[in-house]
Formats: C-alpha cells, sequence, structure tokens
C-alpha cells in the first residue's frame, strides 16, 4: 500500500481510519507516560510515524538482526544503551516489488502475511532486553527493583 493511499502531500490524514489510528498512538503515548516506565519502545517500519512523532531515537534494519529483508524500523522511546549493528546480507529488491518483505509466507492468506510480516526479528527483542536487564542490574525476572542507571533519552514526545 502506498502512502500517498493515506496521506495528502502535505502530509495530513485522509481518511477517519488514518485519524483514528493516530490517536492510538497518542493514546499510547499517554499511558507510557503516565505508567513512567523505566524504559519504553514504539516500533514502527520507517515512513510517516514520523511526522506524527518526529525524528525516531534509533532507525534499525531487520537484515541488522539476523533477517533476509532490509525493513528499516523507527523505535521511539526510552531505549537502553545498546550496540546496534549495520545490517547484516539482506535479499535487494525495489522499492514496491513482490520481493523482500513482501514475499514473507506467500501461499498464506492476507491476514497471516500481514501478521508474519509485522513481527519483530528475535535477536533484536533479544537484545533489547538483556541491554535493559544490564541497565536495571536484573539477574533474573524476580529482581525489578534492582539498582538502576541513567538510560539514553530517546525522541517522542506526549501527543495531546
Amino acid at each position: 500500500m502506498r502512502i500517498s493511499y493515506y496521506w495528502t502531500r502535505d502530509g495530513r490524514p485522509k481518511e477517519e481510519k488514518t485519524r483514528a489510528a493516530i490517536r492510538l498512538v497518542g493514546h499510547t503515548i499517554d499511558l507510557i507516560m503516565n505508567l513512567q516506565p523505566r524504559f519504553w519502545i514504539l516500533e514502527n517500519p520507517r515512513g510517516m510515524m514520523r511526522r506524527v512523532l518526529g525524528p525516531p531515537a534509533v532507525t534499525t534494519f531487520h537484515a541488522s538482526w539476523g533477517m533476509n529483508v532490509l525493513k528499516p524500523t523507527d523505535l521511539w522511546g526510552v531505549l537502553p544503551h545498546m550496540k546496534w549493528p549495520k545490517p547484516g546480507p539482506y535479499e535487494h529488491v525495489p522499492r514496491g516489488s513482490h520481493g523482500g518483505v513482501q514475499r514473507i509466507a506467500p501461499k498464506k492468506s492476507f491476514a497471516e502475511q500481514s501478521a508474519l510480516r509485522a513481527l519483530i526479528p528475535y535477536k533484536l527483542s533479544e537484545a533489547v532486553c538483556l541491554a535493559c536487564e544490564k541497565a536495571l542490574n536484573v539477574h533474573n525476572v524476580h529482581e525489578c527493583h534492582a539498582k538502576e542507571t541513567e538510560p539514553h533519552k530517546a525522541s517522542g514526545q506526549p501527543l495531546s
């Protein structure tokens, strides 16, 4: 689906569905701000969310985490200090083609394909988890009140 399907050229949402999604993001940020977690991350493939939330703290790539697709992915939030690897080998395909991430599970239903394309690489999730545990000095899941260190403050402002 093209970005122009949902957004005008000047960056305004075209449909109520898109405006509702933006409100959901705003509500999510409000909940996070009220909960005040030590770390939090909001993930979205690189694109128009930058107009909603501003520049991301980090842009990473699925190919950096062992996947065969590049898929640039923006992360906003308060992230732990961690190493962000460069992309490894991946299938080079032109934008808009039916290769790369679009080729994941081609014999599945559209809904199943969408769900599989939305998955976050396990190695990325594991690296974030381990970095959070290290920053909190957690040695097991029951030590949630361990000594904390100062995290990397990331961009992303609450939406009103």
